[in-house]
């Protein structure tokens, strides 16, 4: 588990605790775990969400699907690459 803020957690496989453990990561409104990272020189930042990080997509036409629906459930087991129409499809109706 990797706390996030709001007293949330972010599930992740033993194996990439460490490297994602160098960030301070947040819960985001959303709901992702995310972090914020500088741009550039402008110190802009960007949104970097830990689901694409495990799955290292940074082309982004690739769409990241939690197949559980959880989507601070970022243990590889339950990631996979999609395009917007398939991850669409595993959306959960509220």
């Amino acid at each position: 588990e990797i706390p996030l803020t709001k007293g949330k957690v972010a599930i992740v496989d033993d194996d990439g605790y460490d490297y994602l453990m160098q960030w301070k990561w947040y819960y985001e409104g959303t709901g992702y775990a995310a972090r914020k990272a500088r741009q550039n020189e402008l110190h802009l930042g960007i949104v970097i969400k830990m689901h694409r990080v495990i799955m290292d997509i940074q082309d982004s036409k690739i769409e990241v699907d939690h197949i559980d629906g959880d989507k601070l459930n970022n243990q590889h087991s339950n990631l996979r690459p999609v395009n917007r129409q398939q991850n669409s499809a595993n959306k959960v109706a509220y």
